[in-house]
């Protein structure tokens, strides 16, 4: 079953090129407290835009930088962020070396951070992270849409992928929360 996942997340991914992904890998932030999207986009310049332009902006942009963005629709956004308050904590199954690795997510309000599973369970909280994802929904109710962005390595590009299905997926009607 969660090889026949991982596939539809890669099919799902080509079908709807639902996320601009950089072809480097980026270095990480220094620091990954929740900005506002005035910190990191010119709202002036977008202010008499509509969301699908604005959207567009956003994946031109970040195409061009060495990070992952995406744009989701404020309905699915509110899904994903409703689920994320129910199961804050999550495993994911990542293909790694014709196996998988386990990587452990943890939601923060709007910021998504993943770990290796083997290296949470020996640091706890302390353990270091190996993607963070910020959501900044500024837009939701005036253009319908939120603004996605975050750091990656290659072999971590499957996550936010995993994050959407194993959340957002309708055949998926349990929620499995981690508790640590």
């Amino acid at each position: 079953m969660i090889l026949r996942l991982l596939q539809s997340v890669r099919s799902s991914h080509a079908r709807h090129g639902m996320y601009g992904i950089s072809k480097k890998c980026c270095r990480p932030h220094s620091s990954y407290s929740q900005k506002s999207l005035s910190s990191v986009l010119r709202m002036d310049l977008v202010v008499d835009k509509t969301g699908k332009e604005i959207g567009q902006l956003w994946k031109d942009y970040h195409e061009k930088r060495d990070c992952i963005s995406a744009v989701i629709l404020d309905t699915r956004y509110d899904e994903l962020y409703a689920k994320s308050q129910l199961c804050p904590r999550f495993i994911y199954p990542v293909p790694k070396n014709g196996g998988y690795q386990f990587v452990y997510s943890e939601f923060s309000g709007h910021l998504c951070f993943f770990t290796a599973l083997d290296t949470f369970q020996s640091l706890g909280q302390n353990a270091p992270f190996l993607l963070a994802i910020t959501h900044y929904p500024e837009l939701k109710d005036s253009k319908g849409i939120v603004l996605m962005r975050g750091d990656f390595t290659a072999e971590l590009v499957c996550l936010v992928a995993c994050l959407h299905l194993f959340l957002l997926s309708v055949s998926c009607s349990i929620c499995l929360s981690v508790h640590t």
